[in-house]
């Protein structure tokens, strides 16, 4: 579980970090394809980025102890409940909004199933022109002028051309499990609004005029957002206007993206994992391992194994971990709900710890033990 909140934080930062960037140096540049695939490329760097492990070593007689010490009070009761209850309120708010966009897609649905097979559907009931897809959605109870309507069209069969939609769903998806991020939103808007630029330009490109493209943006009414997944002509209306009539950014402006490979080894340096270099055990020292409780009777050797003879199963998926530092003794830490109760008398006695303990323990030159 905590490694699911790391993951969550790293990828929020990189979305924050990336959105950014593109407000700061790329928005207001005319070269939109690049853009999109900056975009693009950075919504796979936030999937992927925060699953890169790097460590760096750190040497250190006692920090195995640290080591230990941290884990135990990270894996307290009352730290795993908390955790339990974030976790399943993240769930419920990501669950709520896939139901959302599956009903706005199922009223989208049920028109397209309305009109039957036409790609290009005149209906009176959106009150917007809007393309999701591979449809188009005119609004039929408007009157505009054939060749305002002719651009509208060509506008909303670019976003179709182009697959705005598979950027538009890849960037849904993030917003589900970073809905708490607002970056994640905001990385979203901006998707969109480049693609408005592309189609823009689209239909610029074709011959259309820029001032009667203009106005026609113009003109149009604000109508209602249908659908998120959707491309609408009346979105970003003053942006667009303003990028129509932008001179082509030169190309090497391309080249700040160059500023990003800094942040990365920030990044990376940031989110870096110890890797802890245990200095060997001394002469009258052996190191302690986890072990469970089998039942029957039985010792504990003085050579710190626990044997299958001594009555004592040994996990064997659990690595040695901890030293204690305290000359002569073995000691036994419980953990979970069994009750710290039980002292080992000297070697050779028919004793256990209790049924069903899970310890961490570190046997040494004496015989003698306690719990802990």
């Amino acid at each position: 579980m905590k490694e699911l909140f790391t993951y969550l934080l790293a990828s929020a930062l990189w979305s924050g970090i990336l959105w950014g960037f593109y407000i700061s140096f790329l928005r207001k540049e005319t070269f939109f394809h690049f853009n999109r695939i900056f975009l693009l490329l950075g919504l796979l760097l936030i999937a992927t980025a925060p699953l890169l492990r790097f460590h760096y070593s750190v040497s250190d007689g006692r920090v195995s102890e640290i080591v230990a010490q941290s884990a135990a009070t990270l894996e307290s009761i009352n730290s795993v409940r908390f955790a339990h209850i974030l976790l399943y309120c993240y769930a419920a708010v990501a669950t709520c909004i896939v139901v959302r966009y599956c009903f706005l897609l199922g009223r989208v649905g049920r028109i397209i199933k309305k009109y039957g097979a036409d790609k290009i559907i005149h209906t009176p009931d959106f009150k917007t022109s809007f393309s999701l897809f591979g449809y188009v959605f005119m609004d039929s109870s408007r009157k505009v002028p054939p060749m305002e309507k002719e651009m509208v069209l060509q506008h909303e069969l670019a976003h179709i051309g182009q697959y705005h939609w598979i950027d538009l769903l890849a960037a849904h998806i993030l917003c589900v499990f970073q809905w708490f991020n607002p970056f994640a939103w905001l990385y979203l808007k901006a998707i969109r609004q480049n693609h408005e630029f592309l189609a823009d330009a689209a239909v610029v490109e074709i011959g259309h005029s820029k001032w009667l493209y203009r106005a026609a943006i113009i003109n149009d009414q604000l109508g209602a957002n249908v659908c998120s997944f959707a491309h609408s002509f009346s979105h970003h209306r003053v942006n667009r206007i303003f990028m129509i009539g932008r001179s082509p950014s030169h190309p090497l402006k391309k080249t700040v993206v160059l500023l990003l490979l800094p942040l990365l080894g920030l990044f990376c340096v940031a989110f870096a994992q110890p890797v802890y270099q245990i200095t060997p055990p001394s002469a009258n020292e052996q190191m302690g391992v986890y072990f469970r409780a089998s039942g029957g009777g039985g010792v504990i050797p003085n050579n710190g194994m626990a044997s299958r003879a001594s009555g004592i199963g040994i996990d064997p998926k659990v690595i040695l971990v901890n030293r204690y530092a305290q000359s002569g003794r073995v000691v036994f830490r419980s953990s979970g709900s069994v009750p710290d109760t039980f002292s080992a008398p000297p070697v050779g006695a028919n004793n256990h710890p209790p049924v069903g303990t899970r310890a961490r323990f570190l046997f040494q030159s004496s015989a003698n033990a306690q719990t802990r």
